[in-house]
């Protein structure tokens, strides 16, 4: 599975968005599940803070540590960085024939 990766500050981040980036970041806003089917209704420090998470999750599944803020991520982010992020985010909620989509496979229930 091919990984993405952002640079901040100089430092290649990998960029992850999973179940954890998801439910963590619902969890710290006060949102619901429904709120990741409108991200064109949420506001914008909401889509950093998404991203932040996203960052934060990548350094975990490298074993690496992350230092950056959210506002540190929003600092070295442009609006045509945001949409490229939000196209990741898309391949990432939709992956179908992957790697991760095979994985799933672990968690069928015999009966």
């Amino acid at each position: 599975m091919k990984n993405d990766y952002l640079q901040i500050n100089g430092q290649k981040c990998r960029i992850e968005f999973n179940w954890n980036t998801i439910s963590n970041f619902l969890e710290d806003n006060g949102l619901e599940l429904s709120a990741m089917d409108e991200l064109v209704k949420m506001k914008p420090s909401q889509i950093t803070r998404l991203i932040h998470h996203a960052l934060k999750e990548g350094a975990r599944l490298e074993q690496k540590e992350f230092l950056f803020s959210v506002d540190d991520v929003g600092a070295g982010l442009s609006v045509s960085d945001v949409n490229d992020i939000l196209i990741i985010f898309q391949s990432h909620v939709n992956r179908k024939g992957t790697e991760s989509a095979k994985k799933k496979t672990l968690f069928n229930r015999s009966r």
